[in-house]
């Protein structure tokens, strides 16, 4: 080889070489900065942001007609649920108020937090609805029969 044809492969392979570890510790740097400045998340509290709805479910301890609120039981604590003008009660799939919700109802919907309080945007009241059945087959059933084809 001689010193020119050397020249002509080396100079863009290095120039390569250095820009492709340039792209790289951009690509880490930025990993790291998202990792770091991600905010820890709570399992107790729900992670939501003020006017960002998430879901609720629990069941009626009481209602307090003059507050406005559901008071869901929980295993620590009790849950405090405000109704808004806004909010859309219903009570076995029909429009409902807070009158109609009694203690021992099945509460599920969603709320959302405003002013550090949990206002239900949307809730449904009553009975717990049943889980609805798998396909699964019961086991003493026969397994379908399959056709063997052979290749021709």
């Amino acid at each position: 080889m001689t010193p020119n044809s050397l020249h002509r492969f080396a100079r863009p392979s290095l120039i390569a070489l250095t820009a492709l570890a340039l792209l790289t510790s951009a690509a880490r740097a930025e990993v790291d900065k998202k990792s770091t400045n991600a905010p820890a998340k709570s399992a107790a509290a729900p992670a939501a942001k003020d006017g960002q709805p998430y879901p609720f479910r629990g069941t009626v301890a009481s209602t307090d007609q003059k507050a406005k609120t559901v008071t869901l039981s929980g295993k620590e604590h009790p849950r405090v649920l405000h109704i808004a003008s806004s909010s859309l009660l219903d009570k076995a799939g029909k429009p409902a108020t807070l009158a109609d919700v009694a203690a021992g109802d099945y509460a599920h919907g969603r709320v959302e937090k405003r002013d550090g309080n949990e206002f239900i945007v949307k809730g449904s009241f009553g009975p717990k609805p049943e889980k609805k059945a798998t396909d699964a087959k019961p086991a003493d059933a026969p397994a379908p029969k399959v056709k063997k084809t052979q290749p021709q």
